[in-house]
C-alpha cells in the first residue's frame, strides 16, 4: 500500500459556522493506483464519496470550463489540473476575494459580471461577402513567437476561471473594483481590439474600463492556467492608449510589484 495523499481542506458553512476551519483527510492509494495521475479534484471526489460530503464546483474535469478553481497551498489552480502525489500533504482552500457559498465553492459573480457588462460582442457592419480575412499574424502570432502573448489564439484559451481576479493587486490590495474592470475582462477587450473585424473603439473602452489602474504586478499571468500573459496584454493596451493620446504618459507609469 502506497502512502496516502493528505488534503487539508478548508470547510465553512456560512449558515452554521462562525468561521472557517480545516479538516485533514487522508486519501488511500493502493499499489495499483500509485502510478496513476492524481489530481486535487480526484482526491476531493474520493473524500466526497467515501468519507463525508464536501461542497466544491466542477464540470468538465479536463481543464476546459474553469469551474473547479481552488487555492492549492495558497496558489489559485484548477483542481482538475493540480497534481498531487502519494505521501505528500496539501492545503486546499476556496479562491480568495470572493464570498464563500460553502466549503470550496465561491460566488464569483462580482468578477464574472465584468465579462457580461463589458459589451464584448463583436461589432461588424460589413456584409459577409465583404468581410476581410483575419490577419494570420493576429490570430496565430508571429512565426518566431515574438507576439504570441497578444495573439487571439492565446486569448481564446481563457477558461474564465477567475483565478486572475483572486490575485489582482489593483482589485484586492488597492480596492479598485469601482475603477478597474479586472484582468480577465480587460483581456477580452484586448481580443476585440486586435480583431480586424471588430468595428468598436475598443481602445477607448479599455481606457474607460480602467486599463491605467493595472499595477503590472504580473500575478494574473503567474496563475493563469491557460498560460496567457495577461499583464503583457494590459501593457499593450496601455501603450497604445498613450500613443493615441487617450492617456497621459505619466498616468501610465505605475509601480511594479513582485510576483507571487
Amino acid at each position: 500500500m502506497a502512502e496516502p495523499i493528505t488534503l487539508n481542506v478548508q470547510r465553512f458553512d456560512p449558515s452554521t459556522d462562525a468561521e472557517p476551519y480545516v479538516v485533514a483527510y487522508e486519501v488511500p492509494v493502493d499499489d495499483a493506483a500509485a502510478n496513476e495521475v492524481w489530481t486535487v479534484l480526484k482526491a476531493l471526489h474520493y473524500i466526497h464519496r467515501n468519507v463525508e460530503p464536501i461542497t466544491y464546483d466542477y464540470n468538465c474535469r479536463w481543464g476546459g470550463c474553469g469551474r473547479c478553481g481552488v487555492a492549492v497551498d495558497g496558489v489559485p489552480k484548477l483542481a482538475c489540473w493540480a497534481r498531487v502525489e502519494p505521501g505528500k500533504s496539501y492545503r486546499v482552500e476556496p479562491l480568495a476575494g470572493f464570498p464563500i457559498v460553502k466549503d470550496l465553492m465561491v460566488d464569483n459573480a462580482r468578477a464574472y459580471d465584468r465579462f457580461v457588462q463589458s459589451d464584448l460582442s463583436i461589432k461588424t457592419y460589413r456584409p459577409m461577402d465583404e468581410v476581410r480575412a483575419l490577419d494570420a499574424d493576429v490570430w496565430w502570432g508571429k512565426a518566431d513567437g515574438s507576439d504570441d502573448a497578444v495573439s487571439l489564439k492565446r486569448f481564446n484559451r481563457c477558461r474564465e476561471c477567475m483565478s486572475c481576479y483572486t490575485v489582482c493587486t489593483a482589485l484586492n490590495d488597492m480596492n479598485r473594483w469601482d475603477s478597474f474592470i479586472g484582468p480577465g475582462a480587460m483581456m477580452q477587450i484586448a481580443a476585440r481590439y486586435l480583431d480586424t473585424e471588430d468595428q468598436s473603439d475598443r481602445l477607448s473602452q479599455a481606457v474607460f474600463s480602467g486599463v491605467s489602474q493595472c499595477m503590472h504586478c504580473g500575478n494574473c499571468t503567474s496563475v493563469c492556467p491557460a498560460h496567457i500573459d495577461i499583464e503583457a496584454v494590459n501593457r499593450k493596451l496601455l501603450d497604445d492608449a498613450v500613443a493615441r493620446g487617450l492617456i497621459d504618459g505619466k498616468e501610465a507609469a505605475t509601480p511594479s510589484y513582485p510576483l507571487l
